[in-house]
């Protein structure tokens, strides 16, 4: 069985996976690179806004930088506008 995550991050799983390990793959942390492909910018993008403190928010794990998948897909939804019917 196959799902897609976002646009481009299929996850492959196998039949006899659970809705555990389903939800384990749903909270996997994302690094900047995963997340400048999911959002279609630059890494340096990500990381400009990190520094400006703007979403999505970040979690520091040692010295790498990580990014909650729920935290990207807000972005996407808050940036989400209805088009103007006539």
């Amino acid at each position: 069985m196959q799902q897609t995550f976002g646009r481009k991050f299929p996850l492959v799983l196998d039949e006899k996976s659970s809705p555990e390990s389903e939800a384990a793959a749903a909270d996997r942390l994302w690094n900047e690179r995963e997340v400048a492909r999911y959002l279609n910018v630059s890494v340096a993008s990500i990381r400009r806004r990190r520094l400006l403190r703007q979403p999505p928010d970040f979690v520091k794990v040692g010295s790498s930088v990580r990014y909650e998948q729920a935290s990207v897909h807000r972005v996407v939804q808050e940036g989400r506008r209805e088009a103007v019917r006539d």
